[in-house]
């Protein structure tokens, strides 16, 4: 048997409890392996805190690398098996080939993309460092939509992730209803603003992540949403 889990999840940008988690499995002689997709490589990951015997990452997710591309990080007990080489022998030729490891998934990172992968390293390192200010950042923006009356955040609060998964059927869906663009109101305002990457038509059910921006870039969007709101009638709290 093998326990999966993710670090954060991407709908709702939660982190869960791994370390209890992978604590009871190991209680039944159970492995963990920890799906990092949306924490390797934003924000710090210590595997073996986690008590986690797998973690996996997405270079094309969470690394700014080419896809697709990802991470496998193992503990001694299982590296030998995990990262074994091939016992192939050539047909013709019978030559071995004892440095090739086996593939994986289906195929092995070649050319391209793992250059690409490999030079987001030095980056990486360093911007992981930055985290507890990208939650701080996250916070801001999740507080200024919270004044908007009707909206609500269906992610944790408050926030430990940069991605959020937001409810604003209470509030910008009610003018979507009345307005001539309907529900492309909301990201042709924010557009209008130098806002992108809210999906258009959008205003019930939505994420935003506000990993990578500067502080007065997320000042500037948590304005936005609240002016947005005050010149479409609605309430701010």
């Amino acid at each position: 048997p093998l326990l999966f889990i993710d670090h954060v999840d991407y709908q709702f940008g939660n982190v869960h409890d791994v370390a209890g988690v992978a604590k009871v499995a190991h209680q039944y002689d159970i492995p963990v392996l920890v799906n990092g997709a949306y924490s390797v490589g934003i924000m710090p990951v210590d595997g073996r805190a986690l008590g986690a015997d797998f973690v996996v990452g997405s270079g094309h997710k969470s690394m700014a690398a080419p896809a697709p591309s990802g991470l496998l990080a193992t503990t001694d007990e299982h590296a030998e098996e995990v990262f074994r080489v091939t016992k192939a022998k050539g047909d013709v030729t019978g030559r071995t080939f004892g440095i090739k490891e086996v593939e994986m998934m289906g195929c092995t990172l070649m050319g391209v993309t793992v250059v690409g992968m490999m030079a987001s390293f030095p980056h990486v390192r360093e911007r992981v460092k930055s985290w507890e200010g990208e939650v701080v950042h996250s916070q801001a923006v999740t507080d200024a939509l919270l004044s908007i009356e009707g909206t609500k955040v269906l992610s944790d609060y408050p926030r430990q992730h940069t991605l959020t998964r937001v409810d604003s059927r209470g509030s910008f869906d009610t003018v979507a209803r009345q307005h001539k663009k309907r529900g492309y109101f909301l990201s042709s305002e924010l557009r209008r603003r130098g806002i992108t990457g809210i999906i258009p038509g959008s205003t019930r059910i939505w994420k935003l992540n506000t990993f990578g921006l500067t502080t007065k870039q997320v000042q500037h969007v948590g304005e936005s949403f609240v002016e947005v709101a005050r010149e479409n009638g609605l309430n701010i709290i």
